[in-house]
């Protein structure tokens, strides 16, 4: 929550990992977090598939959830209609997801998102999120590693450290 909390309005945080490395578990904490004292902002979850929002976990007046919508469509209602603080989504990565997100950069909303790759090489070479890297969508990335004894290890570089994986 400090890394977060360092980011200005407007500037997200992309989390990577392989699959089954806890992304998720950790889009939900930071939900909650968010949402709770002393914070109170206000959060949209972005749930296309239904695999991140759990009704008995979000019991917070500042949490709102737009579940089984296209993530394009959710992110434009919730840009018009919720004025969210942070949208939180779980696994972008196609070229519409992008563009969905591209359209509302600016606004004043941060993106808090996750995406499938082992390391930040590999999330540059996926054009869609190189392409929201080149637009400014993501001041923090943070890397997720499973250790001994289920801990997490969490490895964070900033935007302009991340240029270089572009070269």
């Amino acid at each position: 929550m400090s890394r977060i909390r360092t980011l200005r309005q407007g500037e997200g945080m992309l989390i990577y990992s392989p699959p089954g490395a806890g992304k998720t578990t950790l889009l939900r904490d930071i939900s909650v977090s968010l949402a709770s004292p002393p914070y109170c902002s206000r959060v949209v979850i972005s749930d296309e598939r239904n695999e991140l929002y759990i009704p008995e976990m979000y019991d917070i007046p500042y949490i709102c959830a737009f579940c089984g919508y296209p993530r394009g469509q959710a992110v434009e209602a919730a840009v018009r209609s919720a004025s969210p603080d942070y949208i939180i989504s779980d696994e972008i990565g196609s070229a519409s997801e992008a563009e969905a997100m591209l359209g509302h950069i600016g606004s004043g909303v941060s993106f808090i998102a996750s995406a499938h790759a082992s390391s930040l090489e590999e999330v540059m070479r996926k054009p869609s999120l190189a392409g929201l890297h080149g637009n400014g969508a993501f001041a923090l990335y943070c890397g997720v590693r499973r250790s001994i004894g289920n801990r997490y290890e969490f490895s964070f570089t900033e935007r302009s450290e991340a240029i270089k994986c572009l070269k």
